[in-house]
């Protein structure tokens, strides 16, 4: 199949946005499609395409690799007012109405900068179906433009919760607008439950992947005396809980490691803890999986309602050690764990955290050894092939007579 895929960020954006069509693109390239994946232009990236450069690119690209597409941004100064906060309220609310009322979307600035590349796309490239993902609805206005032009289906993708994005004035007519996707493809189960009031197309569950790496490699051998939190911890409230449900259940030799964006916050929540504290930033994902398969137990928190989900568990479950989570992640997570035979705790308060974790100090001398056939299925290559079967059955019944 000739398949476009359409994201705000670019493939080379460290934000975690990116990579979802990135690493798809890669993947369903690997399966011998042909896959352009078309973002925003990134400083420090590759020049920014125009008509007449992609054109030629289009012709003498090389498929066994996805082309990637990036389009620069169109200059609108009242926009950038409106980013930066130096508009009145008043004058801020009107315009993302007119945005959200006549393009459907408060983006504009990239929607716009992609029209002069998506006929040269449609002409030369001829994609069979565009695929565009929401972590704002001005990839679905572009995927819905090029499928126009290019007389093809464009599938809905939602990687990030409709509420937490749309304001509740303007969902109904923005489901309304967009309601003419052949389908659509969702995080997570819950993410597309929660979808399904609003839209009526055919909706598919196809999760982000993890790395071959991680998936190829096992723990092996008795853990440190090391827990390691990661990712956000989203609350003050959270993680006052989860560092006294850690207090409750370390040793003064203990080593309690944080690795992720909230250090600072982490560092002085973690201050009165009876242990070592080490705290880290960001790391790469090798460092911090290392880090993670030498922890007796590995620990995340949660947003706190059961319509998310956090496509941490699964990184955690290929890892191989307990898993303990604040507050719980929900039946869909529960699901999972249970079904590749991962140690996975939810917790309420933090003495379910502390039990939690002396549960899993009492264990380290073994790791988790899970269902590896079945987490294989949640590898960038096994949630491919689900995309690839979405995408082949709605081209299947378009043909049909």
């Amino acid at each position: 199949m000739r398949l476009a895929l359409v994201n705000h960020l670019h493939p080379e954006s460290p934000l975690v946005g990116a990579t979802r069509l990135r690493e798809f693109a890669r993947a369903l390239a690997g399966r011998g499609h042909q896959v352009v994946l078309l973002t925003e232009a990134m400083a420090g990236a590759a020049p920014p395409d125009e008509p007449a450069s992609l054109a030629a690119r289009l012709e003498g690209h090389d498929w066994t690799a996805p082309l990637m597409v990036s389009a620069r941004p169109c200059r609108l100064p009242l926009l950038e007012s409106l980013r930066q906060g130096r508009l009145p309220r008043p004058v801020r609310a009107v315009l993302i109405a007119g945005l959200y009322l006549g393009r459907g979307g408060v983006f504009p600035d990239w929607s716009l900068g992609t029209a002069p590349l998506l006929p040269v796309l449609a002409r030369r490239f001829r994609p069979q179906a565009v695929w565009g993902t929401f972590g704002n609805t001005d990839a679905w206005i572009i995927a819905r433009e090029l499928a126009a032009l290019a007389g093809c289906p464009w599938v809905m993708d939602v990687k990030d919760k409709w509420d937490a994005f749309i304001p509740a004035l303007f969902r109904s007519y923005l489901a309304r607008r967009f309601g003419d996707a052949a389908a659509m493809t969702a995080l997570a189960r819950s993410y597309l439950d929660h979808m399904r009031p609003r839209f009526s197309c055919p909706g598919h569950v196809v999760y982000s992947g993890v790395s071959r790496s991680l998936l190829a490699e096992s723990t092996t051998g008795e853990a440190e005396d090391r827990l390691t939190l990661s990712g956000s911890t989203y609350s003050a409230d959270t993680l006052a809980a989860l560092m006294a449900g850690i207090a409750g259940a370390v040793r003064p030799g203990t080593i309690f490691t944080y690795a992720g964006a909230d250090h600072r916050a982490v560092a002085e929540a973690a201050r009165n803890l009876p242990c070592v504290v080490d705290i880290r930033g960001q790391l790469p994902l090798d460092e911090l999986v290392t880090l993670q398969r030498r922890s007796f137990a590995n620990l995340y928190c949660c947003v706190g309602d059961h319509d998310r989900f956090h496509h941490k568990l699964i990184e955690l479950l290929c890892v191989g050690r307990p898993i303990v989570c604040l507050p719980p992640d929900g039946p869909e997570a529960e699901g999972i764990a249970r079904a590749t035979a991962g140690v996975f705790t939810g917790c309420s308060t933090p003495d379910e955290v502390a039990r939690a974790l002396g549960a899993a100090w009492e264990h380290r001398s073994q790791p988790v050894e899970g269902d590896r056939d079945r987490l294989a299925a949640f590898g960038w290559d096994g949630q491919a092939a689900i995309l690839e079967k979405v995408l082949a059955g709605i081209l299947s019944r378009r043909s049909c007579p």
